[in-house]
């Protein structure tokens, strides 16, 4: 609703003014279970518009490590869960 579109422009002033000196885009997403966001920013990334950082991957045997980790605040970037076996 508008409050809530305008509480957000109020609390994005700092970074909105800091993407306008560094001439870069910047756009506040809100995530809805839709596949139209999730195709957008799989594009976004597969443009290279959009940098995902990777911090950490672990195994899914490493689980409690990885939260562990998580739990510290110290992850800079996405900590990513293997759970994948081959």
């Amino acid at each position: 609703n508008i409050i809530w579109q305008k509480l957000f422009k109020l609390g994005s002033y700092k970074i909105r003014k800091a993407s306008q000196k560094a001439k870069a885009d910047y756009e506040f997403l809100f995530m809805h279970p839709d596949g139209k966001q999730l195709e957008k920013l799989g594009k976004l990334v597969a443009d290279k518009e959009l940098e995902i950082r990777i911090d950490k991957e672990f195994d899914f045997d490493d689980l409690q490590a990885a939260c562990d980790y998580v739990a510290t605040g110290h992850a800079n970037g996405k900590v990513i869960i293997d759970v994948v076996r081959i």
